[in-house]
C-alpha cells in the first residue's frame, strides 16, 4: 500500500507487520520445541537400540549425556530390560550404575529380574539382585522370577533366587 504524503505508513499496516513478526517468532519457537522434542525421543530410542545390539560404548555415552534411562518403548520395555533379554551384562551394569530402575515393569508386568530369570542369565540375575531388585515381585497373574526360572529349568538361577529370599 502507498505510504501517506509524509512517508509514514498507515497504522493498520504497521500492526499487520508487527503481527507477522510476532507470528514468525512463535512459529520459530514451535519448530525449535519440536526439534528438541524429537531429538530427545530419538536419544531414548538410541539407548534402547544400543542395549539391543550390545553396543556398550554407545550406551555408556548416552547414559553419560543424560538420556532418559527409564524411557519405555511401545511394549513398556526399558533399555535395562532390553539389555537383560539380550544377555548384555556390561550394559546392564552400566545402566544400573546410571540409575536405571531395576524394579520397573513392562506392559506384561514383567521386571528385569523376571526377564533375566526366564532367559537363565545367572550373572545378570546376580547383578540385579545386588542392585536391589525385588526377588518376590509378582505379576497380577502371580508369576515371579523364581517361577520362570524353575519353569525354564535354570537351576543355578533358582538357587541364587532362593538364597536371596525368593519364595
Amino acid at each position: 500500500m502507498d505510504s501517506g504524503a509524509n512517508g509514514i505508513q498507515p497504522k493498520y499496516e504497521q500492526g499487520v507487520e508487527m503481527q507477522t513478526h510476532i507470528d514468525s517468532k512463535a512459529a520459530l519457537l514451535v519448530i525449535l520445541a519440536l526439534v528438541l522434542f524429537l531429538s530427545c525421543a530419538s536419544r531414548d530410542e538410541r539407548l534402547r537400540i544400543a542395549a539391543y545390539k550390545g553396543d556398550s560404548e554407545e550406551a555408556s555415552q548416552l547414559v553419560a549425556a543424560g538420556v532418559e534411562i527409564d524411557a519405555k518403548n511401545e511394549y513398556g520395555n526399558t533399555a535395562l530390560m532390553i539389555a537383560v533379554m539380550g544377555g548384555h551384562l556390561e550394559i546392564v551394569k552400566d545402566l544400573i550404575a546410571g540409575g536405571a530402575d531395576v524394579n520397573a515393569r513392562n506392559r506384561a508386568e514383567s521386571t528385569a529380574l523376571m526377564l533375566a530369570a526366564k532367559k537363565g542369565h545367572l550373572e545378570i540375575v546376580q547383578a540385579l539382585i545386588a542392585a536391589g531388585a525385588d526377588v518376590n515381585s509378582r505379576t497380577t497373574g502371580g508369576v515371579t522370577a523364581l517361577f520362570v526360572a524353575e519353569s525354564g529349568g535354570h537351576t543355578e538361577v533358582v538357587e541364587i533366587l532362593r538364597k536371596a529370599g525368593a519364595k
